[in-house]
């Protein structure tokens, strides 16, 4: 239940995988508990709270390597390098990625090496590294549609915007904004199609359509409301930026 409602509703989500968690622990399933932990980890991810997502992962990972379950421990310690990115610890975060890519080559896991390409791309990014994170990216999207990785391409398209407003071209970054959007879509991954919506927004208002952008930012605003998601003041700060610029000072 707590994997149906993981793009819909992080609270209730929480609920589930507490309660995931307390019956593995009660009939001694060490899958279970790595497996609720871990989502809970990624729950508290999404809502920003990261010393509380940093508690689940490494509890999670200790008893991965505890019990030598390699395909966990991968995992999680790509959720953890999620973090340390997260907190601006790009060093870290780049040499977990690049352990993690290492393994996943050696168990010609097609998942796991797109998902370690694209999280090197991402701490390239950080670093102003446009070069490489965009031939991370690319490398990543060639892989992510050989085997139909829907939710991999969302990450891969938005993070070439990302690149490609670097260089002023909105056109472009557009283009891999919309067809993340349509995944989204496709997926009904809500958490995904509202950040998607404030950063087509931002394209809008650095190219001085006010109209346009303040109507994504809305509608970003109102699945945050639906689902939970913890991160409305962002969206907020861009709704007032987008009403200044137009000279609307006391909106």
């Amino acid at each position: 239940i707590a994997y149906i409602y993981r793009h819909t509703s992080l609270d209730s989500t929480i609920v589930y995988c507490d309660e995931a968690l307390k019956v593995s622990r009660k009939i001694k399933s060490v899958k279970g508990e790595i497996k609720s932990l871990s989502f809970l980890g990624n729950c508290y991810l999404s809502k920003n709270d990261l010393s509380k997502a940093a508690e689940y992962f490494e509890e999670a990972l200790a008893i991965s390597r505890e019990h030598e379950s390699f395909s966990h421990e991968i995992i999680l310690l790509n959720n953890l390098g999620i973090l340390r990115l997260n907190q601006g610890k790009f060093d870290e975060a780049l040499k977990n990625y690049q352990a993690v890519l290492k393994r996943s080559e050696e168990k010609n896991d097609p998942l796991m090496i797109v998902t370690a390409q694209i999280n090197i791309a991402s701490v390239h990014a950080n670093m102003e590294n446009s070069e490489k994170a965009t031939d991370y990216f690319y490398s990543a999207m060639e892989l992510a549609k050989k085997h139909n990785l829907n939710e991999q391409l969302i990450n891969i398209h938005g993070g070439l915007s990302e690149q490609y407003i670097i260089k002023r071209d909105y056109e472009e970054a557009l283009n891999h904004l919309s067809i993340s959007l349509r995944i989204a879509k496709e997926l009904n991954h809500k958490d995904r199609i509202s950040l998607l919506f404030n950063k087509i927004g931002l394209i809008y208002l650095n190219m001085g359509e006010h109209d346009q952008s303040l109507n994504y930012f809305e509608k970003a605003l109102k699945i945050n409301k639906e689902i939970g998601r913890g991160e409305d003041a962002r969206i907020y700060v861009n709704i007032a930026r987008n009403h200044f610029s137009k000279g609307n000072y006391y909106k």
